[in-house]
């Protein structure tokens, strides 16, 4: 018997495993949701993998998105992730200077301008910062815009990463289809409220820089054509 007793006393000092209290979803969205619209400058940088079409094949590309209040953006990005319509044309970097959105094509090295005045609600681009009546749909639209649909999330678990070298914990949460937007898993950072992942059926996207109202160098937001690239005239 007392044999018995010894043996079982380690097993009684497990920790047992707590079923995890789910958050105030409403409460949690909404403070991402103010987050994001505060940001009048923000750098995401990270790392994606998506279905490219029109074979669905699993593509891996490197992202980076930047803008600073009120004309000025960057994004870098392979092709097959931004969306329909653009081809596949390799890395893509686009930089709006304030008075030109600039297109540069690294594998071919060839590369076009717009000047801002004839940018439209269509233009080429993730431009819906640029333009507050735009139909079309930043990245950071998406996180602005949460707290509208907060009642439908769904809080999976919590959840530790590694983010920027550090452990963070995270909140797992399902958000719901945003108008063209399918639904989502996101990973909330439960400290500063950055979303540091994000999941769909297509895609998913793992984020190593989220600077949110940080300083940003000038040099982000200037282009200048590489040695030897050829300028595309766009038919106008």
């Amino acid at each position: 018997m007392r044999r018995a007793i010894i043996f079982c006393l380690p097993i009684l000092l497990i920790p047992m495993a707590l079923p995890q209290t789910p958050p105030d979803l409403t409460a949690v969205l909404k403070r991402v949701s103010e987050i994001y619209k505060a940001a009048s400058q923000y750098e995401l940088i990270g790392d994606a993998t998506c279905r490219a079409r029109p074979l669905a094949a699993v593509v891996s590309v490197h992202l980076l998105i930047a803008f600073r209040a009120p004309n000025k953006y960057r994004m870098q990005a392979g092709t097959p992730c931004l969306g329909s319509g653009t081809g596949d044309m390799g890395e893509a970097l686009m930089v709006h200077d304030g008075s030109a959105l600039w297109a540069y094509f690294l594998e071919t090295n060839r590369y076009t301008s717009i000047p801002a005045s004839a940018l439209t609600a269509d233009a080429a681009g993730d431009l819906g910062d640029l333009r507050p009546d735009s139909t079309d749909r930043s990245m950071m639209w998406r996180y602005r815009g949460v707290a509208d649909v907060a009642a439908k999330a769904a809080f999976v678990r919590e959840d530790t990463v590694t983010f920027a070298g550090a452990k963070v914990t995270c909140y797992v949460v399902v958000v719901p289809p945003q108008e063209r937007l399918p639904a989502q898993t996101w990973w909330i950072d439960k400290i500063s409220y950055h979303v540091i992942r994000m999941d769909d059926k297509d895609s998913s996207t793992v984020f190593t820089t989220v600077k949110l109202n940080e300083a940003l160098p000038d040099e982000l937001f200037k282009f200048t054509p590489p040695a030897g690239a050829v300028k595309m005239e766009l038919d106008r």
